[in-house]
Order: C-alpha cells, then structure tokens, then sequence
C-alpha cells in the first residue's frame, strides 16, 4: 500500500487517493448504520465530534455520502 503519512500531499492531489480515504474513514468510524438510519446529528458528531460551526450536514450531501459508503462496503466483501 501507499503510506500516506510519508505522502500526505497524495490525498490533496490524487481524487482517487481522497475517495479511497475518504471510504476507508466511512467504513472505519461505522458510520452507515447512522446514516441508514439518516441521523445526520450522529455522522456529523462521529466524523467531526459535534457541529460544524454550528451547522448540521444538508440531508442530500449524507444520503450522497451514505451512498459511497455502501458502494465501499460492498466492494470490500
């Protein structure tokens, strides 16, 4: 594999590298069964541990986020 702590700049440059991460992070912090259950609080809490300058995720940017992360579940079966 890539070690993206020697290369983090992979992450800003290659799309791919971001998506692959980006899943990885989805599926390691469990957060499908949160946004199954469209708990944007809970994902919002899970990936940032509170509000986003006080502000909740739009419900369309967790249903596209919930939606890469099935896509990454299933892949990695």
């Amino acid at each position: 594999g890539i070690d993206y702590l020697a290369k983090p700049e992979r992450l800003a440059t290659d799309p791919t590298v971001a998506v692959d991460v980006s899943c990885w992070f989805w599926v390691d912090r469990k957060l499908s069964a949160l946004a199954e259950a469209d708990d944007v609080k809970g994902v919002t809490r899970r990936i940032n541990g509170g509000v986003a300058q006080g502000r909740w995720l739009p419900a369309d940017r967790l249903r596209d986020m919930r939606a890469a992360g099935e896509r990454v579940a299933a892949a990695s079966r």
